[in-house]
């Protein structure tokens, strides 16, 4: 999933598809390295620890997941794309995990009927 982002990130970026591109590859970089899937701002929190230059992209990332009018996209669309090129290349760095052939599998409880729900990502 996050070798294709390479291509996705020329398109049109809105406040929200920003913040989903941000934390998502966060979040694929963690499972990457740790094969596991944290939450995304578990995820966020990591990548600031490990990338501090990138604190104010990912900071505003989470503020952009609720705050969808919170600045003019077309500011921040040129440093989103250099984030994710730049956390692609980290992931695709770890030729012993391939992110085109991993599968990851969630799987959430439904409340209001109990059953699990497995959703399989490839």
């Amino acid at each position: 999933h996050a070798d294709s982002w390479g291509e996705w990130i020329h398109e049109p970026m809105d406040l929200p598809f920003q913040s989903y591109s941000i934390l998502t590859l966060c979040r694929a970089l963690y499972t990457v390295k740790h094969g596991e899937q944290p939450s995304k701002v578990q995820a966020a929190q990591w990548a600031i620890e490990q990338f501090p230059q990138w604190t104010t992209a990912i900071e505003n990332a989470l503020i952009w997941r609720k705050q969808h009018d919170a600045v003019d996209p077309s500011t921040t669309a040129d440093n989103t794309r250099r984030f994710v090129l730049f956390i692609r290349e980290k992931a695709l760095a770890y030729p012993h995990r391939s992110l085109s052939s991993r599968t990851i599998v969630i799987t959430t409880k439904n409340t209001k009927d109990t059953k699990d729900h497995t959703k399989r990502y490839s």
